[in-house]
């Protein structure tokens, strides 16, 4: 009997030690699945975000005066998000299409008072130490017809931008005022082939009850 009973405890004992060596293993699996899932999760969402920065990053100018090729299109979509859920979707139908911001002038403008385009980097950014150090509010435009220039404002009516531009002249600086047109921003999804861009009837249906406002156009191919 003594022997039945020792053999059960050494049983347990071994058990007991059998348990604890895996119970690591076990969490340390366990561990690994549940940061591989947030990972995965987390590089889908970097990408998308870097898609849709893409496709602010280079909006399509809307002109009615010009003769761009035009495609077939799905939209207006005020939100980008909104425009990207339907893409995906297309796209999970084969349907191949892509996302594009176009902007379209409204006629009316805002007014931005700055200091001309400066000839190198060193001069531009000279400037714009000296001015910070004044605590003007300003700052380097990068890009376009007015690259190197220095922005010390954008206001809604040319009254304001005169005022602002007297002040700058009192405090040594000569500028000027530009115009700057107001754009109405929306994503259209764009199709990139010529077959059928019409998804069927009851996906579309669904779209509509979601965003009432799309509807097929014919919209500029320009990226």
């Amino acid at each position: 009997m003594r022997l039945v009973v020792v053999a059960l405890v050494v049983m347990n004992i071994g058990y007991a030690l059998w348990h604890w060596q895996r119970s690591p293993i076990i969490a340390s699996t366990q561990q690994i699945a549940k940061e591989a899932a947030p990972t995965i999760t987390l590089l889908a969402e970097v990408e998308r975000q870097q898609e849709l920065d893409e496709v602010v990053s280079n909006p399509v100018r809307v002109d009615n005066n010009t003769n761009n090729a035009t495609c077939d299109a799905l939209g207006p979509f005020s939100d980008i998000v909104d425009g990207q859920s339907v893409l995906e979707r297309l796209e999970a139908l084969d349907i191949p299409v892509r996302l594009q911001a176009l902007d379209e002038a409204t006629g009316e403008y805002d007014f931005r008072v700055m200091i001309p385009p400066a000839s190198s980097l060193e001069d531009v950014f000279r400037k714009l130490r000296e001015l910070q150090l004044r605590g003007i509010d300003s700052y380097v435009i990068a890009k376009g017809e007015d690259a190197l220039a220095i922005s010390l404002g954008v206001y809604s009516s040319d009254t304001a931008a005169k005022v602002a531009q007297s002040a700058h002249v009192k405090d040594g600086y000569q500028s000027r005022i530009t115009r700057i047109p107001r754009l109405n921003r929306n994503f259209w999804l764009i199709h990139q082939k010529f077959s059928s861009l019409m998804p069927p009837e009851p996906v579309f249906q669904e779209f509509l009850i979601e965003f009432p406002q799309i509807a097929y156009s014919s919209l500029s191919c320009a990226r």
